[in-house]
């Protein structure tokens, strides 16, 4: 089962989670925080950036072979699970809390 998503949803989440991501992530930079908990946001929010102003260009690549398609779909895969592993610490800080 698939959770089917309209392109234009697609590229606007992607914009707006970006763009959020990517203000927090240089306010905290502009208050003197310099580590990989921040730096690493940045990449992400450009990524998402990116895919939100290329995505007719990405979708066109992804469909000349199946292996663009599968490492496309891998990169998405581990990027989820990159998110829940960042739930489950939060919720264990929290619950230690």
């Amino acid at each position: 089962m698939s959770i089917q998503i309209s392109n234009p949803l697609k590229r606007s989440l992607s914009l707006i989670f970006g763009l959020i991501l990517g203000i927090n992530s240089l306010w905290l930079i502009s208050q003197g925080q310099r580590h990989f908990g921040v730096l690493l946001p940045i990449f992400i929010s450009v990524a998402l950036v990116l895919y939100a102003l290329l995505f007719s260009n990405i979708q066109r690549w992804k469909q000349h072979s199946r292996f663009r398609t599968w490492f496309w779909n891998s990169l998405w895969a581990g990027f989820l699970l990159w998110m829940i592993s960042v739930v489950v610490f939060f919720a264990y800080i929290v619950k230690s809390l």
